[in-house]
């Protein structure tokens, strides 16, 4: 798994100075995301997790620019699980790490005299590993509601010996005012994670799936103005 993101750092970070040196710029990212996973196989709740990684950009035609970005975000949200079978309900801490690569297409539809931007941004995501892990590891022998699953069950990527991967459209808008973009987007699952999930119900009826989705509210400083360094 190592190897397979180390590669892929490489490429996005190649990637991203040859926008700066062709007239693009380039920058770092950081922000808050909030995640929510709708499956029947889980009670969930989101809760605020951060994202932090790196971009470049390439001006396509006037107002119009591509972004492509390399990121690593920690996801959190909660599960209902309980100790035993027949213990209350709780509310049990989980986390869970991705590397994505959004690429967006930025239109700015209003230019302010002093050089602030605001623009509507679309395109897609592609997204590396889905393993949720427990916040709290006295609590992996808890069971989680509402078919009492074991908190490692949803270790897919460990289970599965392979990073899982899975696609996200992107919509949004933008703020730009020099070296400085901030960017509230959402991110709309389109692939299914559970696809990849290590285990079955001998019951009928209980479909193993649904859909991730989350919101992003990020900053990025530009460490060059565009032109070329």
């Amino acid at each position: 798994m190592k190897k397979y993101s180390t590669v892929l750092l490489f490429f996005i970070l190649s990637a991203n100075f040859s926008f700066a040196q062709f007239g693009g710029r380039f920058g770092f990212t950081a922000g808050v995301t909030n995640f929510s996973t709708k499956t029947e196989i889980l009670f969930s709740k989101s809760m605020p997790g951060f994202s932090l990684g790196m971009v470049g950009t390439s001006e396509i035609a006037d107002n119009l620019d591509l972004l492509v970005e390399f990121n690593y975000s920690q996801h959190y949200l909660k599960l209902v699980g309980r100790e035993t079978p027949e213990s209350t309900p709780e509310d049990i801490k989980f986390k869970m790490g991705n590397y994505n690569m959004p690429v967006i297409f930025n239109y700015n539809v209003l230019n302010l005299k002093n050089d602030l931007q605001f623009g509507l941004q679309l395109g897609a995501s592609a997204s590396l590993m889905h393993e949720m892990k427990l916040n709290d590891s006295g609590k992996e022998d808890y069971y989680l509601d509402p078919y009492y699953l074991k908190p490692s069950d949803l270790e897919f990527d460990s289970t599965n010996g392979q990073l899982s991967f899975n696609a996200f459209a992107v919509m949004g808008v933008s703020a730009t005012y020099e070296r400085f973009m901030v960017n509230f987007r959402y991110f709309k699952g389109i692939t299914d994670p559970y696809r990849h999930a290590p285990f079955y119900f001998q019951a009928d009826g209980i479909d193993i799936k649904g859909k991730d989705n989350y919101y992003n509210f990020t900053l990025i400083y530009f460490i060059n103005e565009g032109g070329g360094w």
